[in-house]
């Protein structure tokens, strides 16, 4: 809906009139379902407004990838490393999305380091 939204309102208010019988009432029907969704939307964009930034570590693992944010502990995978870039991504929005406060206060590590190692191999 989101590339077409005018197309994809037009459709269903067309759908909708021939459901009803009324051109005019599906219109109104339409127009009042939109502007509810519109609602909630900009409610819902307004809760996500806070960003941070994240550390994710992706891997090949097998045919596809593996992505993990190790300050949460959360993964994903994908085919590919944006794909499974995108997917972390959203496993943490969703995360954010319906954890508790506690929740995340218990999963946070605060403290979290990455460097590279010289290793004697042989």
């Amino acid at each position: 809906m989101a590339q077409r939204p005018f197309l994809y309102l037009l459709s269903v208010t067309l759908f909708l009139a021939q459901f009803v019988g009324d051109l005019w009432l599906s219109v109104f029907i339409v127009k009042n379902l939109f502007s509810d969704y519109l609602k909630f939307e900009l409610s819902r964009g307004e809760k996500m407004k806070n960003k941070k930034n994240f550390t994710a570590l992706i891997e090949k693992e097998g045919k596809g990838y593996v992505a993990l944010c190790p300050e949460l502990d959360i993964a994903s995978q994908g085919n590919s490393v944006e794909e499974a870039k995108a997917n972390l991504q959203e496993a943490l929005e969703l995360f954010f999305e319906h954890a508790s406060p506690q929740e995340i206060k218990d999963r946070l590590q605060s403290e979290f380091f990455i460097t590279r190692l010289e290793v004697s191999v042989g």
